[in-house]
C-alpha cells in the first residue's frame, strides 16, 4: 500500500508540472518509467491565471511530499552532509595537512638560516630531518598527523632542478629586503605505495625587511670637490646633511647599503692631516680665503652584521675577491677603522668668489668667430696653461693629484719627493695654481715647492752590484719616480705598497743613492723606500 500511494504521489507531481495532454495507466500499478507525455495537436499556451493555478497546485503537492518524507524519517533533517573525515586513512589526513602549509613572509629580523634546505636538496628524507624553516610553518595540531605516517618521504627541490640557482636565490633573499624571495617545491612520496608522488607543494619565502647588505664589495661615491663661496657659513658644511647629500653607498649589485651613523669632521689644510685628524685649522664663522683648498674627513659607521669593514679590506688586500672603493679608487688602509667598524673619506672644499670678474675685457669691436666657445682667457673658471720646465718638491704630507678635468686622480705623490714638471696652470676664477707632473695629472702649488732647474741628478759617480729587495711604502696611490743613468726622469714610475728586486746601487755627485729595478730605470732612495 505504501509503495502504491508513493507512486501515485510521484505521478501527481509529474502531471502537475506537465501542461499538456497526458496518457497514463492505473495509478495502483504505475511505474514512473512508463509515463509517456505527448504534445496535443493544436494545444494552446496556458493563460496567466492557468499558470498561477498550476504553480499553486505544484506547491501544494511538494509540500505534501515534504510532510510525507518527514513522517517516514522521524522528522530528521536529511539535507546535512555526513562527516566522512573520520573515515580517512592516516596518509590522506597527512597529505591534507601538508597541503595547508602556508608561504612565509618575514617583516622583521632575524631572517633564519636556510642551510638545511640546501643540505637536503633533492634527497629523500623523513619527517624528522625536515629543516626547521619548513617544520615551523606546519600548524601545531597538524605536526603529529604528519609525523605519524612514517612511510612518507620528503624531497626539497625547485622547478628548474638547479641547486646553484636556489643557492643564489636564498643568498639574495637573506641579504636584501623589500620583497626579495625564493621558492622551493616540497615533493611528498609514500614508500608504501612504491614511492608514489602524493603531493608537490610550492612554498615561497619572502624577505620584507629593510634593505641590507652582506659583507661584499662596497662602492662609495661622494661630491668632491665641494664648492663653496666666500662668505658662506662654515657651520653649513659641518652638518650631517652636507656629508650625506650627494653621497651614495652601494654594493657590487647596485643595492643601497645602510650606515649606522655619520660624523662630519673639522677642517684641515691638507689630506694627510685630515685623514689622521691632526693639526686642524680654525676658519672662523665664514669662508674667506679665495681659491683655498680645505680638507674635511667624513666618517661612516656600519652595523658589523651588515658590513664588516675590516673583513672586506682584508680580502681586498689578500686576493682581491672583495673591495671597497671611494670615488673609483681602492680604499687606503688608514681610512679603515677596525675598532668601530667605520670608513673615513676626505673631501676637498674649494672656496670660490662668485662675484669675481675678469681683469681685462675682450675687444668688443672684434666679434668672436665662435659664439659658442668664447675666448677662454675671458671665461670665468677656465684653466690657463703656461710652459715652465723645472721640478717640484712635495711637502711632508701626501700630495693628491687631479686630472685634466680637475677631478681627483686615483694617485698621489709621496711626501718629500722630487718631480719633474714642464708647465703650470692657473684657474681664472679661483686663482688656484697647479703644476703638471705627468701627461694628464696635476698637483696643487700649495702642496709643493717649485725649483726652476732640474734637480741635482747628473751621471752616476759610482755603481756597485748587489742583490736586494726594494720595498715601497703605501698607500697604493703613491707613485715613485724612476730615473735613467743620465739623470733624466723616465716615463714610468712604481706604485706604492710594492716590492722590487734590485741588482745594482748607484750614487750621484750629491751623494744621493739609487737602486736599479730594470735595465736603465733607477728608483732614488728617500722617504718610503726601504731596502732589505
Amino acid at each position: 500500500m505504501k509503495k502504491t500511494k508513493y507512486a501515485g504521489i510521484a505521478v501527481a507531481v509529474l502531471l502537475a508540472l506537465t501542461p499538456v495532454t497526458t496518457t497514463t495507466t492505473n495509478a495502483a500499478s504505475l511505474n514512473v518509467e512508463s509515463i509517456k507525455t505527448t504534445q496535443a495537436v493544436g494545444a494552446s499556451l496556458p493563460t496567466p491565471q492557468q499558470f498561477l493555478d498550476f504553480f499553486n497546485k505544484a506547491k501544494s503537492v511538494f509540500d505534501g511530499i515534504g510532510g510525507f518524507l518527514k513522517s517516514i524519517t522521524g522528522n530528521k533533517d536529511t539535507s546535512t552532509t555526513p562527516d566522512t573525515s573520520k573515515d580517512l586513512k592516516p596518509v590522506d589526513k597527512a597529505v591534507i595537512a601538508l597541503k595547508s602549509i602556508p608561504n612565509k613572509t618575514y617583516t622583521s629580523k632575524p631572517i633564519p638560516n636556510f642551510a638545511g634546505i640546501l643540505n637536503y636538496y633533492n634527497s629523500p628524507i623523513s619527517y624528522d630531518y625536515l629543516p626547521d624553516s619548513i617544520k615551523n610553518l606546519i600548524k601545531t595540531d597538524d605536526q603529529p598527523v604528519i609525523s605519524g605516517v612514517d612511510t612518507l618521504k620528503y624531497k626539497i627541490t625547485t622547478p628548474d632542478g638547479k641547486k646553484d640557482n636556489l643557492q643564489a636565490d636564498i643568498d639574495n633573499m637573506t641579504q636584501y629586503g623589500n620583497g626579495e624571495d625564493f621558492k622551493i617545491d616540497l615533493v611528498v612520496t609514500d614508500t608504501a605505495q612504491n614511492n608514489k608522488v602524493l603531493l608537490t607543494k610550492t612554498i615561497t619565502f619572502t624577505n620584507n625587511t629593510a634593505d641590507t647588505s652582506s659583507s661584499s664589495n662596497l662602492i662609495i661615491k661622494y661630491t668632491d670637490p665641494l664648492n663653496v663661496n666666500i662668505g658662506d657659513k662654515t657651520v653649513n658644511v659641518k652638518h650631517e646633511e652636507s656629508a650625506t647629500n650627494g653621497t651614495s653607498l652601494k654594493d657590487k649589485n647596485g643595492k643601497d647599503v645602510p650606515y649606522q651613523s655619520v660624523q662630519v669632521g673639522k677642517f684641515y689644510s691638507n689630506y694627510n692631516d685630515a685623514i689622521s685628524a691632526q693639526n686642524d685649522i680654525n676658519l672662523g664663522p665664514t669662508f674667506q680665503l679665495k681659491g683655498a683648498s680645505i680638507y674635511q674627513p667624513i666618517n661612516l659607521t656600519f652595523d658589523k652584521n651588515v658590513v664588516d669593514v675590516d673583513a672586506i679590506y682584508g680580502l681586498m688586500k689578500e686576493n682581491g675577491s672583495e673591495a671597497i672603493t671611494i670615488n673609483g679608487a681602492e680604499i687606503r688602509g688608514n681610512a679603515v677603522n677596525k675598532a668601530n667598524n667605520s670608513i673615513t673619506f676626505v673631501r676637498q672644499i674649494k672656496v670660490n668668489d662668485p662675484n669675481e670678474k675678469p681683469t681685462t675685457k675682450p675687444d668688443t669691436n672684434t666679434p668672436n668667430p665662435d659664439t659658442n666657445n668664447p675666448d677662454p682667457d675671458y671665461t670665468i673658471g677656465v684653466w690657463k696653461e703656461t710652459d715652465q720646465p723645472g721640478y717640484v718638491i712635495t711637502n711632508s704630507s701626501v700630495s693628491r693629484l687631479t686630472n685634466d678635468e680637475t677631478s681627483d686622480s686615483t694617485r698621489a705623490l709621496a711626501p718629500n719627493t722630487n718631480w719633474a714638471t714642464d708647465k703650470f696652470r692657473v684657474n681664472t676664477k679661483t686663482g688656484v695654481k697647479q703644476y703638471r707632473v705627468s701627461t694628464h695629472e696635476w698637483v696643487n702649488a700649495s702642496d709643493v715647492t717649485f725649483r726652476n732647474s732640474t734637480p741635482g741628478l747628473t751621471n752616476f759617480t759610482s755603481i756597485a752590484g748587489g742583490y736586494a729587495t726594494v720595498k715601497l711604502a703605501g698607500p697604493d696611490g703613491f707613485v715613485y719616480d724612476l730615473f735613467g743613468k743620465n739623470g733624466s726622469r723616465v716615463q714610468r714610475g712604481l706604485a706604492g705598497n710594492s716590492n722590487w728586486a734590485t741588482d745594482m746601487t748607484a750614487t750621484d755627485k750629491d751623494g744621493k743613492t739609487y737602486y736599479r729595478v730594470s735595465t736603465d730605470e733607477w728608483v732614488p732612495d728617500g722617504a718610503g723606500v726601504t731596502v732589505k
